[in-house]
């Protein structure tokens, strides 16, 4: 195991590749649909949320030793905010 017992301080760059990639792909998806939906029914989480997106995209990782684990963690950060309102949207609201 070593100095580190089960935590591996760097993840495999081509696995945080793919994960960034999939994060990005997941999150124009969830980014479009929070778009559609009137600016009236949105709270504050949502445009947080898109805006952090648009600067997240723009100006990617950075430099730095944590630098890519950050943005990625950043991305999920949006997808988590922009899912769970897309899923209060879509919940059945009673009559």
């Amino acid at each position: 195991m070593g100095r580190w017992g089960g935590f591996v301080p760097r993840p495999d760059p081509e696995e945080h590749a793919r994960q960034v990639v999939a994060m990005t792909d997941h999150g124009e998806r969830l980014a479009h649909l929070a778009r559609t939906i009137p600016e009236a029914e949105q709270d504050v989480r949502v445009a947080g949320a898109l805006r952090d997106w648009v600067q997240l995209l723009a100006r990617g990782p950075g430099e730095g030793p944590f630098a890519n684990w950050t943005y990625l963690r950043s991305l999920a950060r949006s997808v988590r905010s922009l899912t769970q309102f897309l899923q209060e949207q879509n919940r059945p609201r009673p009559l």
